[in-house]
């Protein structure tokens, strides 16, 4: 046994000690580095692939090779190497494929001869889209980004500065030392691939810098340009764009043959691609089509917010392919990346290496689109350093180093509690804050802001102040605690609750809440009228919308979520409820009439006091969910299939409760990408009163209304509808809210609308009861109104109907949430 072992560790140190190490540099004619340059043993996909200087290093066995080196735009070149067991350096430099290209004729009138070849590319496309029903390769890759540009606007600087000129050019003196890589991960995984969509990436290894459990990104980025429709992602571009040979690319590009070059003994045709219109989802940028064969050979594209790119300024693709099994497959995959936020400028590179195509192999799919080793994250130093393909530049190397450095001085430190932003200016505006570490923190709502103060015709001016405490031990347990206060001055009431929820689990997450007191509450308790706008009509207009009760409470509640798709829920709550009239009627309109307190809609009086004991259940489910599958938990990826919900719920009539009734409900949505032609968001609920032998205002069936200039939830809100015109109690009833999103689809045809980017919406919402209790709107608006990021504004016009009679008209105003939250303001 003994000696079989040092055998074995002599083998093993003698195939250790007769690798060998091929470096070098890529250049182009001028001496400059070529990035993600191409360099693989010919006949193979085993190779390496520049870094951002042009360095690469390559590892083999001793032998005799032919090394292959290739990039986008340049002729591709092939060098003979013997290894010995020293290192040897090999630079290469590359000639531009125009070097020999081939003279082009186009006569006077004539068509460029590049639509030739894209039509028979075109023609083509389908069956090399089809070519390949399965494969598994191996794919590292590693994504950077960095901070290029500080802002030096004085109104940032002041911002964030606090003000003062000593604070802005600390401030500036700060950011400016910020600058460089704020992140840089990598990942080698094993992919499989099934045609039309399966896909499933085993993450072997993972490493994010700086933080020694984080996984960074590991997903491989696909784009096919033999798809139709060519997705980058709904951040980058909801619609996607038009692949160069798409079926209707014709009709999208202009295109022009700039030469041709032979390769291999084949002639490869190089030509550029130009969009035939802006404003639309189309790339710019080179296709090198193989003449004969007429498939890829490479493709250096890119695409700008002129052509519909979101969020980012330019997105550039450079893919190269190289022969396997007599196709051409992806070798390396570069994505490069720029944007510019409020004088800040950032660029990404992130880069993918294929090797080990195995197109035999039997491949096995399941609910697990992703799934790391169990020691992803424990891989060290010395794995990257010999594994990794493409080399490490100084920026990461040194990022490398001192981030990991950071992370471990951290975990030796105690904890500590930090005050040091409670400035007198931040507590006033943005609250206080206290954080111990990470894990504990306790953050107050600021004390003057729009979300403190409001006016009705029942409190007058009221004010509401709370503070949120937060405990994570870490990502599986968390605890909350919130408490609101609110005190009206005109009624003099002071009304407080506090919430506290608690979340547990890896795979199947549980959380557990528990909340009490006495507050006010509107009758339809999904409150839809928002009291900031209330505020408003109050003193503006004359119309008090808001409708409210107040009430002792008490609720506990249990939610569930499996994995699988599966959702449970359970509450029980408790309501001592007691009507409150109007104490206030001042409105600078004069001559005012305010309604009294109540849906005057429903009934002519207060309701009495009374006490209601409920119970509600609810389960959910969405089918074909795939899934991440962690070392240590499983987290939902969700899927293209609609949700289902449907709930349950019981008045009790228990422990002096007045109630006695029954309601159910059941909802279907979703949320469904349709490529170029936009998004369509859908709603769909049925329920109904199963019996009603005694219920109140608040356990009515309520649709969410609407009659403020401001819209209100678009796929769950009637925008011209009454509040409560409608409630009801009846055994059966059907809603329906649909829009669609076309995202520059019909807008791009229009001069203004196109240069101005604002996108079309339309859809409609509709209910009904019965004959007499039914109503639907019709709406078409524009989104995406505003400048730079601040595209938050929508504009619709709306057409509504009460018993398909008596029409009503109207415009909404949306404001997207992320700009100004005008709901109850939660500090975290």
């Amino acid at each position: 046994m003994k000696k079989t072992l040092l055998i074995c560790l002599f083998s093993l140190s003698t195939m250790v000690s007769q690798a060998a190490t091929l470096k070098g540099i890529v250049k182009d004619e001028k001496g400059e580095g070529l990035p993600f340059a191409s360099i693989y043993i010919k006949g193979t996909t085993r190779g390496t692939t520049t870094n951002v200087e042009g360095k690469y290093s390559l590892d083999m066995a001793p032998g005799s090779y032919t090394m292959v080196c290739q990039y986008v735009g340049y002729q591709k070149a092939e060098h003979q190497v013997t290894l010995t067991n020293e290192t040897q350096t090999l630079n290469i430099t590359l000639q531009p494929s125009g070097a020999s290209l081939k003279e082009v004729v186009v006569k006077s009138g004539g068509e460029d001869p590049a639509y030739a070849i894209v039509r028979k590319a075109i023609k083509k496309r389908p069956e090399y889209n089809k070519e390949i029903d399965f494969f598994k390769a191996n794919v590292y890759n590693k994504g950077v980004i960095k901070l290029d540009e500080t802002s030096d606007s004085k109104f940032l600087l002041g911002l964030m500065g606090g003000g003062g000129k000593d604070n802005k050019e600390k401030t500036q003196k700060e950011l400016e030392e910020q600058k460089g890589i704020i992140h840089l991960s990598e990942a080698f995984s094993e992919v499989m691939y099934k045609r039309p969509d399966k896909l499933k990436v085993n993450v072997k290894s993972s490493k994010l810098s700086g933080k020694s459990n984080g996984y960074g990104f590991s997903d491989p980025i696909f784009v096919n340009f033999y798809d139709n429709n060519v997705s980058l992602g709904d951040q980058m571009s909801p619609r996607g764009f038009v692949s160069p040979i798409a079926d209707n690319a014709l009709l999208s590009y202009r295109y022009e043959l700039l030469g041709a070059y032979v390769e291999d003994g084949k002639l490869v045709n190089k030509i550029k691609v130009m969009p035939r219109r802006k404003f639309e989802p189309l790339f710019s940028g080179i296709i090198n089509i193989i003449e004969n064969e007429w498939r890829l050979h490479s493709v250096d594209v890119y695409a700008d917010k002129d052509h519909q790119l979101e969020l980012l300024d330019t997105v550039n693709i450079r893919q190269i392919f190289v022969p396997v099994n007599n196709m051409l497959m992806v070798k390396d995959q570069h994505f490069k990346l720029k944007m510019k936020l409020m004088g800040f400028g950032f660029t990404g590179n992130f880069i993918n290496v294929y090797t080990d195509y195995d197109f035999k192999s039997e491949l096995k799919f399941d609910k697990f689109a992703k799934e790391y080793n169990a020691d992803a994250l424990k891989k060290n130093k010395e794995y990257w350093d010999e594994n990794r393909p493409i080399p490490l530049d100084a920026d990461e190397i040194k990022d490398y180093v001192k981030k990991d450095s950071i992370e471990k001085a951290e975990k030796f430190t105690k904890d500590t509690t930090s005050t040091k932003y409670n400035t007198f200016r931040s507590v006033i505006f943005q609250g206080y804050r206290v954080r111990t570490n990470t894990k504990t923190s306790l953050r107050t709502m600021p004390f003057v802001s729009l979300k403190n103060f409001n006016w009705n015709t029942v409190e007058g001016f009221n004010y509401t102040f709370g503070a949120t405490y937060r405990v994570t031990p870490d990502e599986d347990h968390s605890f909350s605690a919130k408490l609101r206060t609110r005190y009206g001055v005109s009624n003099q009431q002071f009304n407080a609750k506090l919430a506290m929820v608690y979340k547990t689990g890896k795979t199947n997450r549980t959380t557990l809440s528990a909340a009490g007191g006495r507050y006010v509450f509107q009758y339809n308790n999904q409150e839809p009228v928002n009291p900031l706008l209330n505020s408003c009509y109050d003193l503006f207009y004359g119309q008090n919308y808001l409708k409210l009760y107040q009430a002792w409470f008490a609720q506990i509640g249990v939610q569930y979520d499996m994995f699988n798709g599966l959702g449970f829920n359970a509450k029980i709550s408790w309501q001592d409820r007691q009507p409150i009239g109007n104490s206030n009627y001042f409105s600078f309109v004069k001559n005012t009439h305010f309604t009294p307190n109540f849906p005057v809609e429903l009934r002519n009086t207060y309701e009495p006091q009374h006490q209601a004991l409920l119970a509600r259940i609810g389960l959910s489910y969405q089918p074909g969910r795939k899934y991440i599958k962690y070392p240590d938990r499983i987290k939902s990826l969700g899927s293209k299939y609609p949700v289902f919900e449907a709930s349950y719920t019981r008045g009790l009539k228990l422990l002096n409760s007045d109630v006695d009734y029954s309601v159910w409900d059941a909802t279907m949505h979703d949320d469904m990408k349709l490529n170029l032609w936009g998004t369509l968001q859908y709603r769909l609920t049925i329920g109904g009163f199963l019996h009603d032998n005694m219920s109140y205002t608040s356990d009515y069936t309520h649709f969410n209304g609407n009659q403020m200039l401001l819209a209100s939830d678009y796929v769950n809100s009637f925008q011209l509808a009454s509040y409560y015109a409608n409630s009801n109690t009846e055994a059966f009833y059907f809603k329906g809210h649909a829009e669609h999103h076309f995202y520059g689809l019909l807008t791009n045809k229009i001069p203004l609308f196109r240069k101005l980017k604002w996108y079309l919406v339309a859809g409609s919402n509709t209910y009904y009861v019965q004959r007499d209790n039914n109503y639907i709107e019709a709406f078409a608006g524009l989104e995406n109104i505003g400048w730079g990021i601040g595209r938050f504004i929508r504009v619709d016009l709306i057409a509504g109907y009460s018993n398909l009679q008596q029409p009503v008209y109207g415009v909404r105003v949306g404001i997207n949430s992320n700009f100004i939250s005008l709901g109850d303001n939660d500090p975290d």
